[in-house]
């Protein structure tokens, strides 16, 4: 009877262990909507300047600058004022989603050609799903 209790122990402890490491290895689908993104639990709100950016890193995991830029670009505004508030908008978005979830969502890359050319990434263990797709 021992000998079964045990193999039933061990049984669980290795499906318990296996499955732990599963899920930290599977990518973390995060559900987005108008105002918020939120995943299993925990939500936050989000901005609209913030909501199309995510929107497009549900569309495609890496987006030219040039995209994210045409989100901020004003006809009575200068460009380097558009620079300043995608770059502050991005950096308060990451910084806001890893305080509660704990993982930090988009990075970026220049590009090896042109130094000039940046590349945001979204990070491998994200996907993003918009509510309307569902």
């Amino acid at each position: 009877f021992y000998r079964y209790v045990y193999f039933a122990l061990s049984f669980l402890g290795i499906l318990i262990v296996v499955l732990m490491i599963y899920y930290k290895r599977v990518a973390q689908t995060y559900l987005l909507d108008e105002n918020t993104i939120s995943i299993s639990g925990f939500s936050t709100e989000i901005n609209e300047n913030e909501q199309k950016i995510l929107s497009l890193f549900s569309k495609k995991r890496n987006i030219s600058n040039s995209d994210i830029m045409d989100l901020f670009i004003e006809e009575d505004k200068t460009k380097d004022f558009a620079v300043k508030k995608k770059n502050k908008t991005i950096a308060s978005l990451n910084d806001k989603l890893f305080s509660i979830f704990k993982i930090e969502f988009i990075s970026k890359k220049k590009s090896n050609s042109d130094s000039r050319q940046l590349t945001y990434f979204l990070n491998k263990k994200i996907r993003i799903i918009e509510e309307g797709v569902i």
